[in-house]
């Protein structure tokens, strides 16, 4: 009953083991087999690419799809008009695309320096210590903002040097709303509603890479951050 015996065999998703979804009473445990397997070996330590993987799957397990990996919907669909092999065979490049994605955003160099010297306020949210991180651009928005998702913050400003413009996103895996910092900002904002734009829940751009002609705001980075923190919280 090894499980880490190099030499066993072990089947999972069955048979009320430690990696059966059901435990021994028939009972649904609440995670699904592949984030027991994960858990136990450590992969989502050693390996923090899959994570976004793995809680997905677990998700949809759990909970049925939400459009958050409509793999098995894509999938459904190949198997019936173009046969099982072409369907596996779609699913294997779609998580292998996948998994290099998470990979390059984990390990590459510039994003995690970009995060390391990005502006972090610390902030409680929902009984948790989290952080509001704030990037400071010459040109296109970081790709690091994932990354910051991934470490937890629950938002995110980016401030264009350049220009002024600023957009804040918010950590939908965390649920954060921006509709109360979106209300502020309209009361101190003169004509904000010509200078910003409400995307609900998580997304209040001031000018984006394809609205580059909209004017800067006019309300200083640090109150900005001041309303973003007091209203999140």
């Amino acid at each position: 009953d090894d499980a880490n015996a190099s030499n066993y065999t072990m089947a999972i998703g069955v048979g009320r083991g430690k990696f059966d979804y059901k435990d021994p009473n028939g009972t649904r445990k609440e995670k699904c087999t592949a984030l027991l397997v994960a858990e136990f070996y450590g992969l989502l330590n050693k390996h923090p690419e899959i994570h976004t993987l793995v809680e997905a799957v677990d998700k949809i397990d759990r909970k049925g799809t939400d459009g958050t990996l409509p793999f098995g919907h894509f999938a459904n669909n190949v198997a019936r008009y173009l046969g099982k092999e072409e369907a596996i065979r779609f699913v294997k490049t779609a998580f292998s695309a996948h998994i290099a994605a998470s990979k390059d955003l984990f390990h590459n160099p510039k994003v995690v320096e970009a995060y390391e010297q990005a502006e972090k306020h610390n902030i409680y949210f929902w009984g948790e210590d989290r952080n509001v991180v704030v990037f400071r651009v010459d040109e296109e928005s970081p790709r690091a903002i994932p990354y910051a998702f991934l470490q937890g913050a629950v938002c995110v400003v980016i401030y264009h040097t350049e220009t002024g413009n600023v957009q804040i996103l918010a950590n939908p895996k965390l649920k954060a709303d921006l509709k109360y910092v979106y209300k502020h900002i309209l009361k101190v904002e003169p004509k904000g509603n010509e200078r910003w734009y409400f995307h609900p829940p998580a997304l209040l751009l001031n000018g984006s890479e394809t609205h580059f002609n909209i004017p800067a705001t006019q309300i200083p980075l640090e109150k900005i951050i001041k309303i973003v923190i007091r209203c999140i919280a």
